[in-house]
């Protein structure tokens, strides 16, 4: 299952990279700190279904750094979209049965995670020719 959620993972990085760096994108910093944004919602999501008020709260403080990053990058630098996803990817993986007990599909840490760290990787390969936002 572990394997199959990665595989899916990249490919939905990979597919989704290309869209944000295709002329249908006029604004491919917006378009990566939008998903920045969105992905770190996700446990908030996943947290409230828990109905522990205290893991959802966690869940809330981490998806607001996530969202931090996320302007920050279109504010400041291109680096902070970049280390909020590789940021999440950890994230991900500390959602392993015996660390962050949020209930949640097995399959989606390593998928989300995979997609993290492709979808990353892709941003810093296409992003170093972009300035600093004034």
């Amino acid at each position: 299952m572990w394997a199959r959620a990665i595989v899916v993972g990249i490919a939905s990085a990979l597919l989704t990279s290309f869209i944000g760096w295709s002329v249908w994108i006029p604004d491919a910093l917006s378009f990566h700190a939008m998903w920045l944004a969105v992905i770190g919602a996700i446990y908030v999501g996943f947290g409230f279904s828990d109905g522990r008020v205290s893991l959802a709260a966690v869940e809330l403080l981490v998806a607001t750094v996530f969202l931090v990053l996320a302007f920050l990058g279109l504010w400041l630098a291109p680096g902070f979209i970049a280390a909020g996803l590789v940021l999440h990817g950890l994230w991900d993986l500390a959602h392993h049965p015996r660390g962050v007990r949020t209930k949640l599909p097995a399959w989606y840490p390593p998928f989300c995670a995979a997609f993290d760290f492709v979808f990353a990787g892709v941003f810093l390969a296409f992003a170093s020719e972009l300035a600093v936002r004034t």
